[in-house]
C-alpha cells in the first residue's frame, strides 16, 4: 500500500487499488485509487475490430454499391487502431506511475534503487516522450536488453505512425501530377503493403490509402503488434502482465498472444 507524508510528516496513505484495503495515520486519511486504462483500450480494440470482422464476413457487399455498411465497417476499423495505440501509451504511463505510487505487489521484482531511477525518469519524460521512447528509456534505465531493432519493436513503431496518419490525416491524392502525398505517408505505406489484408468491401481499383489499408486485417494486426510489444517489455523488464489476470482480457493466455488468440479475441 503506497503513501505519502506531507510537510508535517504524516502518512497519508492510499486505498490499494487491487484489495480494496487502506489505512491511515494521526487520525487523518487521504483516501485516493489509481485506475488503469490500458486494459479497457485493448478490449475496446478488439470490440471495434470484432464488429470489423462481421460485417466483413456477412451478408456480400457490392463494393460499387456505398452501402452504410461500408461506412460503419471503416469506423469500427478506425476506432480499433486508435484504441491500439491508447492502449499501448496507456500501458506505459501506468508502469512508471505504478513506480510513483509504490504499488508494492507490481514493482518489487527491482531493487530499491532502480525504482527510484524510475521514478525519476517519469517527471523528466512523462509530457515530451514519444509513446515507444517511453518503453525504451525505462529498459535503459534498468539496464534490461534493448528492443529496438526486434521485429516486434518495428511493428509496434508502424502502428503508432499509422494511428498517427489518421489522427492528424491530411487528404492525399496519388493521381495528381505530381502526386499530392505528405513525406512521412509515402514511407509508411510501403512498409505497410502485404502486412495484412485489404479491405475487400471497397473497388479493387482503389488506392491503397486509405481505402484498402483500413481493413478487419489491419485492425487485426495493429491489435496483435500492439500486445506483441506490450508483452516484449513486460518480458524484459521481467515482470508481470496484468492483462493476463483472470478476467481482464481473458482470451489472453501467454504476454505473446499468437495469431489464433488474436483470431479469437475479435471474433
Amino acid at each position: 500500500m503506497g503513501f505519502t507524508t506531507d510537510n508535517e510528516g504524516k502518512r497519508h496513505y492510499r486505498i490499494d487499488a487491487n484489495t480494496g484495503r487502506f489505512g491511515f495515520q494521526g487520525g487523518r486519511a487521504n483516501v485516493s485509487s489509481m485506475h488503469n486504462m490500458s486494459a479497457g483500450h485493448f478490449g475496446a480494440s478488439a470490440t471495434f475490430a470484432r464488429g470489423a470482422r462481421q460485417i466483413q464476413e456477412g451478408a456480400p457487399l457490392d463494393p460499387e454499391s456505398h452501402d452504410p455498411k461500408q461506412s460503419q465497417y471503416l469506423y469500427y476499423v478506425v476506432g480499433s487502431i486508435t484504441s491500439s495505440v491508447n492502449g499501448l501509451e496507456a500501458a506505459i504511463n501506468e508502469f512508471f506511475q505504478d513506480y510513483v505510487g509504490q504499488k508494492s505487489n507490481l514493482n518489487s521484482h527491482l531493487p530499491d534503487d532502480l525504482r527510484m531511477l524510475l521514478v525519476n525518469t517519469w517527471f523528466y519524460i512523462k509530457k515530451e516522450w514519444s509513446i515507444l521512447d517511453k518503453y525504451h528509456e525505462a529498459l535503459r534505465v534498468c539496464a534490461k536488453e534493448p528492443i529496438k531493432g526486434d521485429n516486434r519493436s518495428e511493428n509496434a513503431k508502424l502502428v503508432v505512425s499509422l494511428r498517427n496518419q489518421l489522427v492528424h490525416f491530411k487528404p492525399v491524392s496519388w493521381d495528381s501530377d505530381p502526386p499530392i502525398v505528405p513525406d512521412d505517408l509515402e514511407g509508411l505505406v510501403r512498409k505497410l503493403e502485404g502486412k495484412f489484408p485489404t479491405n475487400p468491401l471497397i473497388p479493387e481499383s482503389a488506392d491503397f490509402w486509405p481505402g484498402k489499408c483500413l481493413s478487419f486485417g489491419c485492425a487485426e494486426w495493429a491489435l496483435s503488434s500492439a500486445l506483441a510489444f506490450r508483452g516484449l517489455f513486460f518480458e524484459r523488464m521481467g515482470r508481470e502482465d496484468i492483462l493476463l489476470r483472470p478476467g481482464m482480457i481473458p482470451i489472453l493466455a501467454t504476454s505473446k498472444p499468437s495469431s489464433n488468440e488474436i483470431g479469437d479475441l475479435t471474433r
